[in-house]
């Protein structure tokens, strides 16, 4: 019969590999947790992009035609203000256009981005609020509308990564050359990489409008971990 040390010293190692057990356990589940949750997430926007190209299919022509005057108008008078309302790559993240008059299933989404070289598709919410960064990307306003035109510059930010979602986390893997796509209510349009640079936040100058250039910035905090700079990614668009 066992004594009683011997019967203390087999609990103690009982106890002892119940507890490394669930340690392990919860370093695994800690290690799995990201990857688990940024599939969720890229299943969550699958299924929302979806839903979008449906609606987008079931809109008549005049009610996109309607949505397009109205952004181009507004891209067009951002252009000839010289967009002097715009002061810092922060600022103004709301939006006072409901899409969902036009057809659209969500009030703010206008599209979604596709970046090959990061493996993010995300969606373009109109207005960079924190609601909205969260879920996705979000267009400045006051910068130009994602519908391509002359003398436009639709400034997308986006976080370095929140909560399992990689977003725009490896932004400085862009080189020059590469291309990435923005689906929006009347199509696909195809943007090439030609600038990288990084920024103080009261440096608009860099994110304005270029005349006779169709372009699209990404902009995002810098360097990784910390948010006193922004990193620009400036494409222009192919197609």
């Amino acid at each position: 019969m066992p004594s009683a040390v011997t019967e203390k010293r087999n609990l103690k190692r009982k106890v002892l590999a119940v507890l490394a057990a669930a340690l392990i356990a919860a370093g695994a589940a800690a290690l799995l947790f990201p990857a688990v949750e940024a599939a969720v997430y890229k299943a969550g926007v699958d299924g929302m992009q979806a839903e979008f190209a449906s609606a987008v299919a079931a809109i008549d022509d005049p009610r996109k035609a309607e949505l397009h005057d109205l952004l181009e108008a507004r891209n067009a008078a951002y252009f000839e203000s010289g967009q002097d309302h715009f002061t810092s790559v922060d600022s103004y993240t709301d939006d006072d256009i409901d899409l969902t008059e036009y057809g659209l299933p969500d009030p703010d989404i206008i599209g979604y981005l596709d970046v090959p070289r990061l493996g993010v598709t995300l969606p373009i919410y109109l207005g960079a609020s924190q609601e909205h960064m969260v879920n996705g990307a979000g267009h400045l306003t006051e910068t130009s509308y994602p519908i391509g035109g002359d003398n436009t510059n639709c400034v997308i930010a986006a976080h370095r990564g929140y909560s399992g979602k990689a977003m725009f986390r490896d932004i400085e893997a862009l080189q020059i050359g590469d291309e990435m796509t923005i689906e929006n209510f009347e199509g696909t349009l195809t943007y090439r990489c030609i600038e990288r640079k990084a920024i103080w936040p009261w440096e608009v100058e860099q994110v304005r409008i270029r005349e006779g250039q169709d372009l699209v910035t990404f902009s995002t905090c810098h360097p990784l971990g910390n948010n006193y700079q922004r990193f620009l990614v400036v494409f222009e668009r192919v197609s």
